[in-house]
């Protein structure tokens, strides 16, 4: 057979001009050094050999691009830097690297590390545009476009630094990317690593990738394809990746069908989501998605990862999820998929939810969660998180099918881990009075019967002790004093109202018989104070002693305080509603701290700030004015403190609590 015809590009004007002239079957080979070159389309049956020590930079500005003739103005991506359409048997290889320099694409580029691990993995939300840069304009070139071609190859080469899509093929067959590598900043906007939208017969193995949006998303976008293509029979293999949005991706884009994934073998880090699969109906029709995704036939097996915010989601609603007006034109479905032979290191709940989600299976998984109780202090709990998997969720693996999936060897261990690195258990359970789910942190003492009851202020959870930076040190004095710890949520925002007291009542003594606990001291500020104040007068069997900062004492008297506020949105007129919701039905009168004072017999250490806005001082005044001449009530008022002065007092009202029991 005759040897492929060669020619060098530096015997060119411009790399262009190279592959115009290259015979069919040759080879444009790319010498060591850096090539600023303009757009290049390359044509049928040729191969673009970029030797080691090559780096081709992309232009300077949009216009410099390749201009993609498919793509509507509409779209974000209508430029490229290097692709072909309508072409078959092209071959990208070599150990050179494209530069796709898209930090001329963003104003506020920094020059960090593109490696960098932004604190967006470990936030709230996880992947969100926040921490993105913000484009210069709305268009922004892809790296590479491939637009209705077969047989390409891209082997051996990386490619880097990516305005947005860094390789997007659209209604292509037969593609095969070779231990390739992507490496797009992390802070980038849009830069996936490889988005294979409509096409079929793909190969992916081997490859590298470090991406600031998803690093592989298959798509099914039939309306920008123009052809009711699918997106079938892919394989991604023994690849390493990482990314801050989704090592891969389902659906999400378009009404077309993805069907036939295999993702196996693969090493997934410091990643936002593992393996996320979407069939939506958008209520603002973006991406003119008319009916959903249909996804079908998926298998994710012998997968790792690690550190990775939610390891696995499946969504199938309208965007958002409480669109209920959009259920009758849903026809997207998301079914048959497998996820199995996994070993992860997760900091999130995973969700598997839809309204036309079946035939899922989880089977041998060795799951560890460490979850991160900054993030979720102050979230109401949901079985049902946003299209980007956000949310409080509860159990770890979180189901909203109509169809069970078939759950099979799957381990989950599972703890909460504080600001200063203490680790706390869960404990789950249901409230004796309605079934409602809720939860408990809890620390064990090997060396005391003693727990401390934590109970946390409004607008938090039961994981505030854990989350909230300026608790640290009375979490760690708790610790220090070996003290068994239970921070019961309580239904969050309760005010201690009927249902919180059977179920707190309900708690503690199912502690007390399952480990012999001896006395219970309840610290607590705010609305925990106020809740403190009230079960200690309810059920002073179960108080032996209280610390207690900046509460409401007559909760009645409280609620009229708070709904006198002209300002619908102020704190103190939230709390008004709050509290009137909680005991609806029922008056709050027989919670009054103050009308229970002949059970509080117990020590108590109370403080109050001066000038506090949210809680008056002149609840606690009332209390003390009450329990005067009493030796086991001891009051201090923060001169001009604010509601939370009284909490630099609670650690050594706290050890002093401690002396006096001892």
């Amino acid at each position: 057979m005759a040897s492929l015809k060669v020619i060098n590009a530096e015997d060119f004007p411009t790399l262009q001009a190279a592959v115009d002239a290259v015979p069919e079957y040759g080879v444009v080979a790319v010498g060591p050094g850096e090539w600023e070159c303009g757009a290049v389309k390359l044509k049928s049956n040729m191969t673009l050999r970029l030797a080691a020590g090559c780096r081709l930079l992309a232009p300077d500005t949009v216009e410099e691009h390749a201009r993609a003739k498919y793509v509507p103005e509409e779209r974000v991506q209508t430029h490229f830097f290097i692709g072909a359409e309508d072409a078959e048997n092209i071959i990208i290889e070599g150990d050179g690297i494209i530069d796709c320099r898209g930090h001329l694409f963003w104003k506020n580029f920094d020059n960090a590390p593109m490696s960098e691990v932004t604190p967006r993995l470990h936030h709230t939300h996880g992947y969100f545009s926040g921490l993105w840069y913000e484009p210069i304009a709305s268009l922004r070139p892809s790296g590479m476009q491939f637009w209705y071609c077969r047989n390409i190859q891209m082997r051996g080469v990386t490619i880097c630094n990516s305005s947005t899509y860094t390789v997007w093929t659209l209604g292509c067959q037969k593609v095969r990317f070779d231990n390739i590598s992507i490496i797009n900043h992390r802070r980038g906007p849009n830069t996936d690593g490889l988005d294979i939208d409509c096409s079929s017969d793909v190969w992916i193995t081997d490859c590298y990738f470090d991406c600031g949006d998803d690093a592989v998303a298959l798509k099914s976008d039939i309306d920008l394809v123009g052809k009711d293509y699918n997106c079938e029979r892919i394989h991604i293999s023994n690849c390493k990746i990482s990314s801050t949005c989704c090592a891969i991706r389902l659906g999400y884009e378009g009404d077309g069908v993805i069907r036939d994934v295999v993702f196996s073998d693969n090493i997934i880090r410091d990643t936002n989501v593992g393996v996320d699969i979407l069939s939506i109906i958008p209520y603002h029709n973006r991406f003119n998605i008319r009916h959903g995704s249909l996804i079908e036939n998926v298998l994710v097996t012998g997968c790792t990862m690690r550190n990775v915010r939610q390891p696995f989601k499946i969504w199938g609603y309208a965007d958002p999820y409480n669109e209920v007006d959009l259920k009758p034109d849903y026809q997207g479905y998301v079914r048959n998929v497998i996820f199995s032979d996994m070993v992860i290191d997760s900091t999130d709940a995973s969700f598997i939810g839809g309204w036309d989600v079946s035939n899922i299976t989880i089977k041998d998984v060795c799951w560890n969660i460490v979850r991160d109780p900054q993030v979720y202090y102050t979230m109401t709990m949901t079985d049902k998180p946003c299209i980007w998997g956000t949310g409080f969720m509860l159990q770890p693996l979180t189901l909203a099918t109509e169809e069970a999936p078939i759950i099979n060897n799957v381990r989950i261990k599972e703890r909460y881990r504080s600001v200063n690195g203490i680790d706390m258990e869960c404990i789950k359970y249901r409230s004796p009075v309605d079934d409602q789910e809720d939860f408990a942190l809890f620390r064990r003492s090997e060396k005391s019967q003693d727990c401390v009851v934590f109970l946390h202020g409004h607008g938090s959870n039961g994981l505030q002790l854990a989350g909230r930076k300026d608790l640290q040190d009375l979490l760690q004095e708790f610790v220090d004093s070996d003290l068994n710890i239970v921070a019961p949520n309580l239904r969050g925002n309760n005010w201690m109202n009927h249902e919180a007291v059977q179920d707190l009542q309900w708690l503690l003594t199912k502690l007390r018989i399952e480990h012999n606990f001896r006395k219970f001291i309840f610290v607590a500020g705010s609305m925990g104070g106020t809740g403190a104040l009230i079960f200690a007068g309810l059920h002073p069997e179960l108080v032996d002693a209280m610390v207690i900062a900046g509460a409401a004492t007559d909760i009645a008297e409280y609620l009229e305080w708070c709904q006198e506020c002209e300002d619908s949105e102020c704190i103190r007129s939230v709390i008004g509603r709050t509290i009137a919701e909680r005991y609806a039905g029922k008056s709050p009168v027989a919670h009054n701290a103050c009308s229970l004072t002949e059970n509080l017999s117990m020590p108590i250490y109370f403080s109050h700030g001066e000038a506090d806005e949210i809680i008056p001082v002149s609840q606690a005044r009332k209390l003390c004015l009450l329990m005067s001449g009493k030796n086991n009530f001891n009051y201090a008022e923060v001169s001009g403190g604010d509601h939370d002065s009284p909490l630099q007092r609670t650690v050594s009202d706290f050890r002093d609590l401690l002396k006096k029991l001892s």
